[in-house]
């Protein structure tokens, strides 16, 4: 979980990626 958390981070659209990151 901590690997995705930080490809998210380096995402620009972090705020989605965090979204779909607490649904998985």
């Amino acid at each position: 979980m901590q690997s995705r958390n930080k490809l998210a981070r380096k995402s620009s659209s972090t705020k989605q990626l965090t979204f779909l990151d607490i649904k998985f």
